[in-house]
């Protein structure tokens, strides 16, 4: 059963990072304001805690952490998670069978079981190879129309299924052949990663050619309650498209159509935030992973072409019914995080350091490899367009730029802009401008200036804004990044 893992929450905090990751990635139609580095929008992590977070988070730092309820919960609320416990674990049978209750496996499906995929409610494991058993992969499939529109395969659907009931052909098999590819850290450290290649192959129907290929793996469960209980609004305020703000994380509010309503809301879970609630998503799972009905999914992912998959036998109509789902629901509303361990550790402290470095060098350099980056650069002051905004830019960085502001210095539309400065400079000019403010002010610390003088100049709205931005960006306080750089 495939969930969006797309929350960072520290004990008793649901990190402003959680709306970040939601958003990377999703589409929609709203924009972003594009200026200097701003005061941050929503509630702070303290006003988040002060809502409940701490309950959300468990102490637990077993094999079972992924498994436990949250602390708020009361007599009842244990008892309800414990049933909805399990009906996550239990294996599904295929119809009929004695078992009324847990009956109607398939015809075509994935897994037994919600725990098949989320193993003690953590992540799915990709097998290996062919003789490794697939624990939490599935594969969505599409083929392209006329307009490059993403459209289920007319065969198989848009999930393939490679198990099935008896006198029921499965709809195939996944090969996976992983390829190594070395190479060495900045510090000389050799690695080496493994790449791998799916293909399809002993299809029950016609042979499977012309298709888009998604590997998907279970995400870890916990989190998700938490998740949706972050007001929209909060959610939507992040978007940020540009990477306005330097951070790194860019994207999009995913608005979806409800299925009960109709109406567009916001999607929180899923691929790419797809999926507005919890319950969708559950009976999704249940409907496409493991073959069974409910009442939010009738119909059985059998497509016109399987003749033997749309004669099977179910185990009713629906298979799972009302009461089942809603403990399911609860069960994975209720999940609680594992708090962070070693705060505050030598070990904590340093990766924390060393990440923020890596993150700040990405941002800097843009996907661009970093001996190019100059190269780039000196592209860009050479670009008869981009030349004065980047002269700008350097000269006066305090300026509130807008992308608005900076095309009309190219002479460009802003859409014209945006998209000649990325392939230019290898990313968009608000991250551009985020990071080359970051390069200033951190160049003015380390000459001894004060920080609310450092984020005057380097066009940041105030110390306390420079401040949330210095963190994002580095993983550190200016104070804690000047003090390590002491040191070393």
């Amino acid at each position: 059963m495939e969930r969006s893992a797309v929350a960072r929450v520290a004990r008793g905090v649901v990190a402003v990072g959680l709306v970040g990751a939601l958003l990377a990635g999703c589409t929609s139609d709203r924009t972003s304001h594009a200026g200097p580095a701003q005061d941050d929008a929503g509630p702070t992590a303290a006003e988040l805690r002060d809502q409940g977070g701490a309950d959300g988070t468990t102490d637990n730092q077993g094999s079972t952490a992924f498994a436990q309820g949250m602390e708020a919960l009361d007599g009842q609320g244990r008892r309800d998670f414990a049933v909805g416990n399990s009906f996550f674990n239990q294996n599904w049978v295929m119809a009929p069978a004695s078992t009324e209750a847990r009956d109607g496996l398939g015809p075509i499906f994935n897994a037994q079981s919600c725990s098949s995929c989320h193993f003690e409610d953590g992540r799915g494991q990709p097998p290996a190879d062919d003789d490794d058993p697939e624990r939490g992969l599935l594969m969505r499939l599409s083929v392209l129309d006329e307009d490059g529109d993403p459209q289920p395969h007319p065969v198989y659907g848009s999930q393939f299924q490679d198990r099935s009931i008896r006198k029921v052909p499965a709809e195939g098999s996944v090969h996976i052949e992983v390829t190594e590819e070395p190479g060495t850290y900045p510090d000389g450290t050799a690695y080496s990663l493994g790449r791998p290649t799916y293909t399809l192959r002993n299809p029950a129907g016609e042979e499977i050619t012309g298709i888009v290929v998604s590997p998907r793996v279970a995400p870890a469960m916990m989190g998700v309650g938490l998740l949706e209980n972050v007001p929209a609004s909060v959610i939507e305020a992040q978007a940020d498209p540009d990477d306005a703000d330097g951070d790194g994380v860019s994207g999009r509010a995913h608005l979806v159509e409800d299925p009960d309503t109709g109406e567009e809301v916001l999607g929180r879970f899923g691929w790419k935030a797809a999926v507005p609630t919890i319950r969708a998503q559950t009976t999704a799972a249940f409907a496409n992973d493991i073959g069974i009905t409910s009442k939010e999914q009738p119909d059985q992912p059998c497509t016109a072409a399987q003749v033997e998959c749309t004669a099977a036998k179910h185990g009713g109509e629906p298979e799972i019914d009302a009461a089942k789902v809603d403990k399911i629901e609860f069960y994975s509303r209720t999940l609680a995080v594992p708090a962070r361990r070693d705060v505050g550790s030598k070990t904590t402290t340093a990766g924390q350091q060393a990440f923020g470095d890596a993150l700040q060098a990405r941002i800097v350099s843009g996907p661009v490899h970093p001996k190019r980056h100059y190269r780039m650069k000196t592209r860009g002051l050479a670009d008869p367009h981009l030349s004065r905004s980047l002269a700008g830019m350097h000269e006066n960085p305090q300026r509130h730029w807008t992308l608005e502001t900076l095309a009309e210095e190219a002479n460009l539309s802003r859409a014209r802009f945006a998209e000649h400065f990325h392939q230019i400079m290898g990313l968009p000019p608000i991250s551009y401008l985020a990071a080359l403010r970051m390069s200033v002010a951190q160049e003015l610390l380390l000459r001894g200036r004060p920080a609310k003088v450092a984020a005057t100049r380097a066009g940041y709205s105030s110390a306390a804004a420079f401040t949330r931005a210095f963190v994002r960006s580095v993983g550190q306080s200016p104070t804690q990044w000047l003090a390590a750089r002491a040191q070393s």
